[in-house]
């Protein structure tokens, strides 16, 4: 067996291994970590308003018809640096969607916060409230006049069904165990009839988050709004293959027009294709049956 030597010219014979101690001041961390980053709020104004900045940090907002008109954004700082909260497109596609085909305003009644929605077959009607002043489970939601599923296609316009009680009703209220006090979100006739969904004899409603993307809003106030009633209405219409596009909510809120209203045109434009090729379809097969197609291209 053969012997090697290993002689290392840079090394000394007391030397005990590597110096690391070059390397001790080196920041090393993990790039898998995410950084805290610093993200926007957006407030919309409904005027033009002057801005300006406190000592104490908190922001002054002055409309400039008015300078006696004031309000405070809330706001902290933090290394010089603003947090203000993030409007994510996600908030901003969710609270159109609460008013796709529809509106929302400030009913006149109740002064509740109200949304609704519509597409060819549905309404959906959301009512705002503070869940810190209204527990959730003292809601409750009633409806009149709600057409059975069998008559979802032979419902009559609008003005009354076949017991003379108009299209109908909705109530939406707060009535606390065992108190006989009442206090009403929402209530009003229904423009149209309405029918249960299949096997039903409820309407459907639920309770949902509500987060609005151009309010300020503050934690410790208990009058913020932060849930909503959502409650679907399915459409009763005078005959299949008919649409009825609703103009208001309840027969007291006010209406939008419904020739704005996107994809309403195309939707009908594709049904009204489509009823005349069933009916151009239906009259061949016809023709078929009774032989005439045979006797015209002499078809053995």
């Amino acid at each position: 067996r053969g012997s090697f030597h290993i002689h290392c010219s840079h090394m000394s014979s007391s030397s005990k291994g590597i110096d690391y101690s070059k390397w001790d001041n080196i920041d090393v961390s993990d790039s898998e970590e995410e950084e805290e980053v610093t993200l926007p709020r957006v407030t919309k104004f409904d005027a033009p308003s002057t801005i300006s900045t406190n000592k104490d940090g908190t922001v002054t907002v002055s409309a400039d018809a008015d300078d006696s008109s004031k309000s405070k954004v809330k706001s902290s700082q933090n290394d010089g640096l603003r947090n203000i909260e993030f409007i994510s497109e996600s908030q901003i596609k969710r609270m159109k969607k609460l008013t796709e085909g529809g509106d929302h305003f400030i009913d006149s009644n109740s002064k509740s916060k109200v949304f609704w929605s519509q597409d060819r077959h549905e309404v959906i009607i959301s009512v705002a409230f503070a869940s810190k002043r209204i527990r959730p489970k003292d809601i409750f939601v009633t409806a009149t006049g709600v057409l059975p599923y069998s008559q979802k296609s032979s419902a009559v316009g609008s003005g009354q069904n076949s017991s003379g009680e108009g299209c109908g009703t909705i109530s939406i209220e707060v009535k606390a165990e065992y108190s006989m006090e009442r206090t009403v979100l929402l209530e009003g006739t229904l423009p149209h009839f309405v029918h249960f969904a299949e096997e039903e004899d409820e309407i459907d409603w639920e309770i949902d988050d509500y987060v609005p993307y151009n309010e300020t809003l503050e934690e410790e106030n208990s009058n913020v709004v932060d849930k909503l009633v959502r409650v679907s209405l399915h459409k009763a219409v005078p005959m299949m293959g008919v649409s009825v596009w609703w103009s208001q909510p309840l027969t007291h809120c006010s209406k939008i027009d419904i020739n704005n209203i996107e994809g309403r045109r195309e939707s009908d434009r594709k049904i009204k294709l489509k009823e005349v090729w069933d009916e151009a379809h239906n009259m061949f097969r016809e023709k078929v049956e009774s032989g005439e197609i045979r006797k015209k291209f002499n078809i053995n």
